[in-house]
């Protein structure tokens, strides 16, 4: 059977075998700091990667003490309850072995690059939005970690 030349299922030029993904955030992503991870390798074989931050726990309530005269408060009682510290789990990441350890290859290389530009002292140029805010220089010892 010959081989059909030009496109493959519209995805695909098969005189290049080039493939080109495109990137789109789905509504839900959203931009997290994490402080750890916790997981491990489920039923099906897969790795489980709970990312999540930590804080202190918030009080219960609060009460204040009014002093209208000065439009001031004062805090008088706070109830605590919670004692340690709340690990959020911000997303559940599920992957086989092969994306864990693709990933744990990619985040190693990446590491070592922040490692080397802290080193260097590079400058980085931090290129706006088109039509937003003007463009702006952070040295390695601006940005906070």
């Amino acid at each position: 059977m010959a081989q059909k030349k030009g496109k493959v299922k519209g995805i695909l030029d098969s005189t290049s075998r080039r493939l080109k993904f495109f990137y789109r955030a789905v509504s839900t992503c959203k931009t997290v700091r994490i402080s750890g991870v916790w997981g491990g390798v489920t039923p099906a074989l897969d790795i489980q990667m709970s990312l999540f931050h930590e804080r202190i726990p918030l009080p219960d309530s609060d009460e204040l003490e009014l002093y209208p005269e000065s439009q001031t408060a004062k805090q008088v009682k706070t109830n605590q309850s919670s004692i340690g510290v709340i690990r959020e789990i911000e997303a559940v990441v599920l992957m086989s072995p092969e994306t864990a350890k693709a990933t744990a290859e990619w985040l190693l290389r990446k590491v070592e690059e922040a490692n080397e530009l802290s080193k260097s002292g590079t400058t980085f140029i931090i290129e706006p939005e088109e039509g937003v805010g003007k463009q702006q220089e952070v040295k390695n010892d601006d940005v906070s970690e």
